[in-house]
């Protein structure tokens, strides 16, 4: 599995913020989105090293993870 490569990052986003897309086959609609959500959602945090909150922009993301990284924090 993945750990065994490295850390596991898990980009956390609000629900309510996740909005469908036709190019992505298994999210093209909310109803969608909601149902895979739920059903993905505990998976990816109980496997996932540290939890970062999608609540910044892009590059502040990217900033937050590598100084988790780097300083071996969990949460950002």
């Amino acid at each position: 599995m993945q750990k065994k490569a490295g850390k596991i990052y898990f980009i956390d986003r609000p629900l309510e913020e996740l909005i469908p897309t036709k190019d992505r086959p298994l999210a093209q609609n909310k109803d969608a989105i909601i149902n895979l959500y739920h059903e993905r959602y505990p998976i990816y945090t109980s496997v996932a090293d540290s939890i970062v909150i999608n609540n910044k922009s892009i590059s502040e993301l990217s900033d937050a993870i590598i100084l988790m990284h780097t300083l071996g924090g969990d949460k950002a």
